[in-house]
């Protein structure tokens, strides 16, 4: 749920601020990201179901833990790389009106790629190893870090500062989501 809950707070609280423009450039970089995302969004209910028949995580096959390792490094090296290559242009064509100002935000928005892409492959081992306990814990800690940024950042930097309070956001519930697992 604060997978996407955090960029649509985001965008209430810079519209407040700063109007409709700076949710759209906003909104542009975040969903150029999330466009991207679709295949680990994908891969995480696929781990997911794939574990729903193992007891613990020591009963999963070397093979396994290789496979998913090499899909763990490879989607937060790669999906940071293809988001920088390919993101701008893709960003100007779903985005005409307002690409150029939008880009800045998306330079930014680049940094929260791989800690996204960690969240999704490693949240469902938390949810089917972990303790139950954690995962409201989680998703509290998770919400506070994407607004308490934004209300510091926000009113000072704009959508810059709303860019950067996403990044946040993403790399602190990444590492939430990774301690439990460790």
């Amino acid at each position: 749920l604060l997978a996407f809950s955090g960029q649509y707070l985001i965008r209430i609280l810079v519209s407040v601020w700063y109007g409709f423009d700076g949710v759209s450039d906003f909104y542009g970089a975040t969903n150029v990201l999330n466009l991207f995302m679709v295949p680990l969004m994908c891969s995480g209910g696929l781990v997911l179901s794939i574990l729903a028949r193992h007891k613990e995580f020591g009963s999963l096959s070397h093979k396994a833990k290789t496979q998913y390792m090499v899909l763990l490094v490879g989607s937060t090296i790669g999906l940071p790389v293809a988001l920088f290559l390919a993101g701008p242009l893709v960003l100007r064509i779903m985005f005409k009106e307002f690409a150029a100002t939008a880009m800045e935000p998306l330079h930014i928005v680049l940094w929260a790629a791989p800690f996204a892409g960690l969240t999704f492959l490693v949240r469902p081992f938390v949810l089917k190893f972990g303790k139950t306990r954690s995962v409201p814990i989680i998703n509290g800690v998770s919400l506070v870090a994407h607004l308490l940024p934004c209300v510091l950042l926000i009113p000072s930097y704009g959508v810059v500062g709303a860019s950067w309070s996403f990044v946040i956001g993403k790399v602190v519930t990444a590492l939430l989501w990774c301690f439990p697992a460790l």
